[in-house]
């Protein structure tokens, strides 16, 4: 018999959450997929959930991103949607309150910004803004959630030399 506290909390917290238009497009990309559809959709609703569980959100965002990525790439907004995918490892790094989910987050995060460098091949031009929105954001990012790109196992500098490895000459490095 489960106890009545647990009962009132599952009870509270139950919230009938849909998925909103903001994550249309990453439905949008993995459409022609009927089973990544299942765990995509459940991925979106953590995300619109008030009580969201991070550690579950990052290790999602880890997958369909470093997975699925020739999903991306071949998408004709596939860069929006991979800046969506930004915007939802950075979300972890700001908002969650467990050091190892931002720790995760941040690697994960370094990882996949790897993954588009070393896959996107002759699409990497269109995931420029894509990159100087991440660089951007990492190198303004709050002192102590810095730190933890500092400190990353993925070293930045690695990521930095392999983004000038295949930027265009005309590039601009400023925000590296």
């Amino acid at each position: 018999m489960p106890s009545k506290a647990l009962e009132i909390n599952i009870e509270t917290s139950r919230v009938d959450v849909a998925i909103g238009v903001k994550y249309a497009l990453l439905q949008e990309v993995m459409s022609k997929y009927s089973g990544l559809m299942d765990g995509l959709n459940t991925f979106l609703r953590e995300l619109e959930h008030p009580y969201k569980n991070w550690e579950f959100i990052v290790n999602e965002a880890r997958g369909f991103t470093l997975e699925y990525f020739h999903l991306l790439q071949s998408h004709p907004r596939g860069t929006e949607a991979a800046g969506l995918y930004l915007d939802i490892f950075f979300d972890a790094i700001e908002n969650s309150q467990d050091r190892e989910v931002r720790t995760n987050a941040v690697d994960n995060l370094i990882l996949f910004l790897q993954k588009v460098i070393k896959d996107s091949t002759k699409d990497f031009d269109r995931f420029l803004s894509f990159f100087d929105d991440a660089f951007d954001r990492i190198r303004s990012s709050k002192d102590e959630h810095f730190s933890l790109f500092v400190t990353s196992y993925y070293q930045l500098n690695r990521l930095a030399e392999a983004y000038l490895e295949k930027a265009p000459p005309d590039a601009d490095l400023s925000r590296l």
